[in-house]
């Protein structure tokens, strides 16, 4: 997936979250941060000296909408497993860059 992929906006559970891009993380070695506070994702393109991959910085977006689902339903402890927010965002980086689509109205169209 591309960067043009990532939304600027999308709701959970009704809350509109925002996605910004910002070019260096200035704090800590990182890809990206979900702020529930503010309902934003901040994505870089930058972490440790060298630029990301689209790939890398669209993986980071699923890994922090994950961080943002399980505090959406107050799954406090499962949004702190970094090991579980990291697998769940990969295997939803496999599921939408390996969907197939049906690309007329053909209900017997076969995959």
């Amino acid at each position: 997936m591309k960067i043009k992929d990532i939304p600027v906006c999308f709701e959970i559970c009704g809350i509109t979250h925002r996605v910004i891009f910002e070019d260096h993380d200035q704090v800590e070695n990182k890809s990206g941060s979900y702020d529930p506070v503010t309902a934003t994702i901040t994505l870089y393109r930058y972490s440790r000296g060298r630029k990301l991959t689209e790939e890398v910085i669209y993986n980071t977006f699923l890994h922090e909408i994950m961080h943002a689902v399980f505090i959406a339903i107050e799954e406090y402890d499962l949004s702190d497993n970094e090991q579980l927010v990291q697998n769940t965002a990969n295997i939803l980086n496999s599921i939408i860059s390996t969907a197939k689509y049906i690309q007329h109205e053909d209900p017997n169209h076969q995959i």
